[in-house]
């Protein structure tokens, strides 16, 4: 049984906009799945092809470095960096950003041997490119009582490519007594090249810097990963005993060629002109080896589990930079670093779990020793530091009847600096944004306080559910920035005292049957506390941001399904150090769906999103996005067959509007996305599963958990 799926369509812009797309006017969206089941086997292959932003089967197999900043990097770092130019140079973006092909093919099999033993394999292929074309507005508070514009444009054309291997086992040596192994690679390369230039200016307008760079960047990345535990059931009553080691290698590499020039404006608005020519190269290794020993035992109706691990990470980077000058090459020490570091984790504790027909506790705690140990190779210096963190957590669960649920749940993590944050050498891939690592970084301690309310009644149809979620970071690892009089920005990562994050929020919703409709009512808030240091001066961020929404839907959805609705979203951002930078917009969504079926097999359905930006924030700008698309379907050949005529954004609106802030930022994004364009569909079902899909996307469902 299974499902092939072709659609083939084409855009409705003039050829000027349509010359700034990929591939022209064709759009084309292929889908393939055909699966094999009997009672000991299952067989499954999927495939997809399409240039219209669909992800297929996985995303993100773009070769990176984690931290606070690199050659290559997805996005920002702790603090809200976004944008262009933050840090480093940047992969990409989300998988609805710019314009994406496609490309993707996989295999599944599983088998089963006989009761609690069987094997499980995967292998997926991906292939991505994607074009992003962006332009960004950045107001950014530079100092007490002083801020600054920025405003930058990018344009990339990324490829990556994955191959993508996993293995997963248990094999059941006799009863209570089993093995299970799991295994995974990944084998990806990335390519890139990038264009971006930047402008910083004054509130007053008067310019301070301009820069422009060009890099052409080739990546890959070798990761696996395995793990064996060992599980032996000693008694009837609870009493086990399990054993867990993994490890994880990763070997990813980087060479990049880059250009940059940078205009920086003195006084009198005399500018200078500043060029760099360099070939970088990046490679890296990581081993991590973990071992877990845990014991259960029965206490008086509950399970009492003794655990203790051991945990390393070998992680070694280096950073190789040359200057090109006069068609030669020089080794430039200043930004070449080699740097390494071994993290040893030892941990130990108790875990409690008692579960009665209306409540489930678990209480556990553990004790966790760290040692950092880093050598900066070029220096001949060397980091060691001992962290000891007691780490608790609390998980309750109450069922108050059929209608009513509590969650409550309270745990403790920390997170220890990146090798990047740790390096204490300049990344130069911005020459108006230079970052710098700090060896002597040490780790966030994280507390986290969740609870939950669910209530339904299956008679009246009156549902509820209510929430609040509290960060509380101590020790965090934030920005200190520095900017000087051209507006050049240096930072590094520090640790200060705390931030703290609140989100809460509630959903309600009950029937209006006079009416035949249901009404539907959402709140959501979320209250951030930030902070950062400029030009050695704390700045102090909160950002306040409070949704509401409205909706009504009928309720007798036989022949026809309606919704529509509108959100409002409330948001204060405020800075300590210049409150002139302070905002107060407003964006409003206004929304709508349908759909409607009769005699024959068709459908007509359709979707509206009429998103409204504040224009007190960054201007009277053209920013508005309202986003129609229409569908009509019909079933024919006894339901195995659909054919759909399907139109996206009718309205050609869609802009690729963002607004974010930052702990000392508030920024707007556009990018331009796909426009507006037709497509036809035909879905062909295999198999003789009956039903129009329940059946059949069950099934899917179904073999994807198992894998």
């Amino acid at each position: 049984f299974g499902r092939v799926v072709g659609g083939l369509g084409g855009g409705l812009q003039p050829d000027e906009v349509i010359e700034a797309q990929p591939t022209g006017r064709t759009r084309y969206h292929e889908t393939l799945n055909v699966n094999r089941f009997s009672s000991t086997t299952q067989l499954a292959l999927l495939g997809g092809a399409n240039n219209v932003n669909e992800p297929g089967f996985a995303w993100g197999d773009f070769v990176s470095f984690q931290g606070g900043a690199g050659v290559v990097r997805r996005g920002g770092g702790r603090g809200g960096d976004a944008g262009v130019g933050a840090g480093g140079i940047q992969l990409g973006g989300g998988r609805n950003d710019g314009f994406t092909t496609t490309l993707v093919l996989g295999a599944n099999a599983s088998h089963d041997f006989g009761e609690e033993r069987w094997l499980r394999t995967s292998y997926f292929f991906t292939d991505l490119e994607n074009t992003l074309n962006r332009t960004s507005e950045r107001q950014q508070l530079l100092d007490a009582g002083t801020g600054g514009l920025f405003n930058a444009s990018e344009r990339t054309r990324t490829g990556n490519t994955s191959h993508r291997l996993n293995l997963n086992g248990n094999y059941r040596i006799s009863a209570g007594h089993d093995v299970r192994v799991r295994g995974n690679l990944n084998v990806g390369s990335s390519s890139m090249t990038a264009v971006e230039s930047s402008s910083a200016r004054t509130l007053d307008g008067r310019p301070r810097n301009t820069a422009a760079s060009r890099a052409l960047v080739d990546g890959r990345d070798l990761t696996g990963n395995g793990s064996l535990t060992w599980r032996k059931r000693l008694a009837d009553n609870g009493r086990a005993l399990v054993a867990t080691f993994g490890v994880t290698v990763r070997e990813p590499e980087l060479s990049a060629d880059l250009e940059t020039l940078t205009d920086v404006y003195l006084a009198g608005r005399e500018s200078a002109t500043e060029r760099v020519l360099q070939e970088q190269k990046r490679t890296g290794r990581t081993l991590n080896l973990t071992q877990r020993l845990s014991w259960t035992e029965p206490v008086g109706g509950a399970l009492l589990e003794i655990f203790g691990q051991r945990r390393t990470a070998d992680e070694d980077q280096d950073n190789t930079v040359y200057d090109l000058v006069d068609g030669g090459r020089t080794l430039n020490d200043d930004l070449t670093s080699a740097f390494q570091r071994s993290y040893t984790y030892l941990s130990g504790g108790l875990r409690f779990n008692r579960t009665t027909e209306h409540a489930r506790l678990v209480l556990a705690t553990q004790v966790q020793r760290s040692h950092l140990e880093g050598t900066i190779l070029d220096r001949d210096a060397r980091v060691d530091n001992h962290f000891t963190h007691l780490l608790p957590s609390v998980n309750l669960r109450l069922q108050m009847g059929e209608t009513r649920t509590v969650n409550v749940r309270y745990l403790t993590s920390t997170r220890e600096p990146s090798m990047t944050e740790l390096q204490p050498f300049a990344d130069n891939s911005n020459p108006t944004r230079i970052y710098i690592g700090n060896p002597d970084l040490t780790p966030e301690y994280t507390h986290r306080f969740n609870v939950d309310y669910r209530f339904f009644d299956e008679f009246t149809f009156v549902n509820l559910f209510t929430y609040a979620k509290l960060a509380y970071t101590t020790n965090v690892i934030t920005r200190a920035r520095t900017y000087d009089a051209r507006a050049i920005e240096t930072s590094r990562p520090v640790n200060l005292d705390h931030d703290w994050r609140l989100d809460a929020g509630a959903t309600y919703g009950r029937p209006v049957r006079r009416l035949g409709i249901q009404l539907n009512l959402d709140y959501a808030t979320t209250y951030t506390r930030g902070v950062e240091l400029l030009n050695g001066r704390e700045n102090r961020s909160r950002s306040w941001r409070n949704d509401v929404a409205l909706s009504v839907e009928n309720r007798d959805k036989e022949v026809f399904e309606l919704r529509a609705g509108a959100r409002l979203s409330f948001n204060h951002v405020a800075y300590s150090l210049n409150p002139e930078l302070n905002r107060d917009y407003v964006d409003r969504i206004v929304f709508g769906e349908g759909m409607v079926r009769w005699g024959g097999g068709w459908t007509l359905s359709g979707q509206f999103n009429w998103t409204l930006y504040d224009d007190q924030v960054f201007g009277a700008a053209d920013r508005n996005v309202a986003m129609l698309n229409a569908s009509l379907s019909r079933f024919v050949m006894n339901d195995r067959v659909e054919l759909s005529l399907s139109a996206f954004d009718l309205l050609n609106q869609n802009k690729g509007v963002r607004v974010t802030s930052g702990a000392s930022s508030l920024q707007e994004t556009r990018t331009e996305s796909l426009g507006r364009y037709l497509m036809l569909r035909v879905n062909y079902r295999l198999g003789n599963l009956t039903g129009r899909g329940g059946g059949f996307r069950g099934l899917a469902a179904r073999s994807k958990m198992e894998r």
